[in-house]
Formats: structure tokens, sequence, C-alpha cells
């Protein structure tokens, strides 16, 4: 896959989006436990610009990324059932872009 930086293997771009699936993932059971809330917005704060980061490096993916990280941004984190929404749409385009890398 080529990258503004040059070719990256896709191997390298599969594992690193099944990462990002599992840390995306992770925001549902700390919404969902009082105790860890507290860290919430800090922990998608970062994945925020991690995302965005990695938007402008494989340059090809920045329509998807920016609804990830738009989606992200727009999360509220008082409604569950709109975070578990959110966190597997989140989550499906994920997939996809794995899929398309392939």
């Amino acid at each position: 896959m080529m990258s503004k930086y040059g070719k990256i293997d896709k191997k390298i771009v599969n594992d690193y989006l099944s990462k990002l699936i599992n840390r995306v993932w992770k925001i549902i059971p700390m919404n969902e436990k009082e105790e860890e809330r507290i860290y919430i917005d800090k922990y998608v704060e970062s994945l925020i610009r991690e995302i965005t980061g990695v938007s402008i490096i494989l340059d090809t993916l920045e329509g998807d990324f920016l609804t990830i990280v738009g989606t992200l941004n727009g999360l509220r984190f008082d409604n569950h059932s709109s975070v578990r929404s959110d966190i597997f749409k989140i989550i499906d385009i994920i997939k996809r872009i794995r899929e398309e890398s392939d």
C-alpha cells in the first residue's frame, strides 16, 4: 500500500487496523464501568490524535478515517446505547478498510 512516505506492507496496515478495532472496542466497557469513565475522554482524544496522524500517512483512506474521527469526536458518553451503536459503526468501517487493503 502506498503512503505519504512510500510503500507500506499490507500486513503492517492490516495488523494496525486489527489493533485499532480492539482499541475502539475498549471504549464500550470503559463507558459502562463508572470507575473507568474518568479516563474515557483522554483515551478517546488520544485515539483521535492517532487516527488523524495515520490518515495523513495513508492519504488514500482519508474519507473513511474522517468518518471515524468525526464519530469518535461526537460520542456522547451519557447514552450507552448510542455509544455502542457508534462503536459498532466505527468497527464496521475499519473492517471494510482492512478488506479493501487486501
